[in-house]
């Protein structure tokens, strides 16, 4: 048996509001495609769950270009779609509407560009 997890996109808006010069609260909305590859014998497959995803983050700049932030994030269920030897079905119902996770990161910001670094560590 072999499986691996799923690297795909996620696109959304973001805003930071303004606590200190170095605190900032950064609501995000976001959608994501998450999921999974496996290969057991003769069976392979591959699963995609979309979500809208929406976390609530702390940002601390450390230096006006670069800060790490943390916090909780909820995901909303949109479409969980299944492909097993070709064959494509929906698993919508059998999974779970809301999840909950946690996370951290690190961004890089310029003035045209932001590059982010964040692990999502699921709860739920």
């Amino acid at each position: 048996m072999t499986s691996s997890t799923y690297t795909s996109f996620h696109a959304g808006f973001f805003s930071e509001i303004k606590v200190s010069e170095v605190l900032f609260i950064a609501p995000e909305v976001m959608y994501s495609l998450e999921g999974g590859e496996y290969n057991i014998g003769f069976v392979s497959g591959t699963d995609r769950i979309s979500f809208i995803n929406v976390p609530i983050l702390l940002k601390f700049y450390l230096k006006e270009w670069i800060n790490i932030h943390f916090g909780p994030q909820l995901g909303f269920l949109i479409k969980a779609e299944s492909e097993v030897n070709g064959v494509k079905t929906g698993f919508t119902d059998e999974v779970e509407n809301l999840n909950g996770s946690f996370d951290f990161g690190l961004e890089l910001n310029s003035r045209t560009l932001n590059f982010g670094f964040r692990y999502i560590f699921g709860l739920t």
